[in-house]
């Protein structure tokens, strides 16, 4: 019996060379150093973007800025004990 290969059957759309794909950056510190230090977060966040080329900004909710540090421990925080937000 004659095998046959999957990889040319893929279901997912493959990136070409061509393309504006850019590959995410290597990680600039551990998740227990951001999640732990606010100003680390902030700072490899915007590095992040920059990176990226992709423009930063801080959303305003109720006339203040969104605390992203928060918002980034607290989901990490529910989705790994599935409890609800």
């Amino acid at each position: 019996m004659a095998s046959t290969s999957c990889a040319s059957k893929s279901s997912f759309p493959m990136k070409d060379a061509s393309s504006n794909f850019i590959p995410y950056p290597a990680p600039l510190a551990k998740y227990e150093e951001v999640a732990a230090n606010p100003k680390l977060f902030m700072s490899t966040l915007e590095k992040l973007h920059a990176s990226m080329g992709t423009k930063f900004m801080i959303p305003i909710i109720g006339g203040r800025e969104l605390d992203l540090h928060q918002l980034f421990v607290e989901g990490n925080f529910s989705w790994w004990y599935g409890k609800d937000c």
